[in-house]
């Protein structure tokens, strides 16, 4: 189904919130409904004159809508634009601060040196001589702890496309120095939201959010880097009304002319220098409608199921009610996309499903299985390709019971 925004979300808890607004926007109906039956309980109780027992769904609407401010809070909706440039406006002012205090440091570092060279030659020229190799280290590190700048020459790209539109958006950035140095990068698709990741020694972190990064040559630094690829990214997208990515540029369109499309009309192409390789670290942990197989015998793509652009709104009839809320299918030419929601019954037994959790590592074999938006809304999204009979929505549900 079509991502939705958290701006808007805010604005329903902020204005029609006692009434449940916002829970019918997430896709939790149910308390939604019971802000209502609250709200008119405490409506009839009052008109009664039943004052003290009004007082308790009063109590009951108020608590849950200052609850629900932390719930739309850590919701992950669609990117909102306007905030977006907000974050770029402010980092790139913090910068030019940054740079503006550092040419004054320097301005008064160069009359400090005058001075101490005017009245003491000999001293200084003995004592850089005997730490040649310290003043140089100290530079190194000096250069490192400045404001962050995005090299060109160590920023790369990487666009998969499917009849021109964007299944994955990439830019990636090597900081640090030239045998020493970490990764950041920016990637987002059609079909599903983006993300960042930061990778080191220590291996590969995947987010959406930048300060969950520690860098080891900018620290602090974090979020302004990031902003900087997001921005350069979202120079290959282009936008809709509601936010939502479209489609490819015309610079995005221009960049994808380097390859070709295969027969089913999926082209991908990488800059000078760009790495296949941060697709393979990736992929196992983003929400894209891409996968690319490592172990093919061509290197070639293996796309997978493609989300329904129409989203997947027809109504399944025979949930089990134990496990099941609600659920939706969409059947296309290559099996059927599901859209299923737990109870709260069974979200309060499977509270901590996650696809990293090693309790539930059998979850991974079901076709494009997502769970970005379980701990919010229940819901969970998975592929049934024609054929399949083990992992199905049947034995989905066996899992549950």
């Amino acid at each position: 189904m079509k991502q939705k925004n958290k701006f808007i979300a805010f604005l329903l808890w902020l204005f029609f919130g006692f009434l449940g607004g916002h829970r019918f926007y997430l896709g939790t109906p149910l308390v939604g409904f019971a802000y209502i039956a609250a709200f008119v309980c405490f409506g009839v109780l009052e008109d009664q004159g039943q004052s003290d027992w009004s007082d308790y769904p009063a109590i009951f609407l108020f608590l849950l809508w200052v609850y629900d401010f932390f719930v739309v809070l850590r919701w992950k909706g669609n990117p909102n634009p306007v905030e977006k440039t907000l974050q770029q406006i402010a980092a790139e002012a913090g910068a030019a601060a940054t740079a503006a205090a550092e040419a004054a440091t320097a301005a008064a570092e160069a009359v400090a040196a005058a001075t101490a060279t005017a009245t003491a030659t000999a001293t200084a020229t003995a004592t850089a001589t005997n730490n040649t190799t310290a003043d140089v280290a100290a530079s190194e590190v000096s250069s490192l702890s400045k404001s962050f700048e995005i090299q060109k020459e160590r920023t790369h790209r990487i666009v998969v496309a499917r009849h021109q539109e964007p299944l994955v958006n990439m830019v990636y950035t090597e900081v640090g120095h030239a045998d020493d140095y970490e990764v950041f990068g920016a990637f987002a698709g059609m079909y599903a939201d983006g993300g960042l990741f930061h990778q080191t020694d220590d291996g590969m972190s995947i987010s959406d959010n930048a300060e969950t990064f520690a860098s080891q040559f900018y620290p602090g630094s974090e979020g302004e880097i990031c902003t900087a690829l997001e921005k350069m990214r979202a120079e290959f997208e282009v936008y809709d009304d509601d936010g939502d990515l479209s489609g490819l540029s015309a610079s995005g369109n221009a960049f994808i002319q380097a390859g070709q499309e295969d027969e089913n009309g999926t082209v991908e192409v990488y800059s000078s220098g760009a790495s296949e390789d941060f697709i393979y670290d990736c992929q196992a942990e983003w929400n894209l409608q891409f996968y690319k197989d490592e172990n093919s015998e061509t290197d070639g793509v293996s796309s997978g199921p493609v989300y329904p652009e129409e989203g997947i709104t027809d109504a399944l009839d025979d949930l089990n009610p134990e496990v099941w809320d609600r659920g939706y299918y969409h059947s296309t030419d290559d099996g059927t996309w599901y859209e299923v929601y737990v109870t709260e019954t069974i979200k309060g037994y499977f509270h901590d499903m996650s696809l990293d959790h090693e309790d539930y590592e059998n979850l991974k074999e079901f076709a494009a299985m997502n769970l970005d938006h379980y701990q919010d809304d229940n819901q969970i999204t998975f592929f049934v390709p024609d054929g399949e009979e083990d992992f199905t929505l049947g034995e989905l549900t066996e899992i549950f019971i």
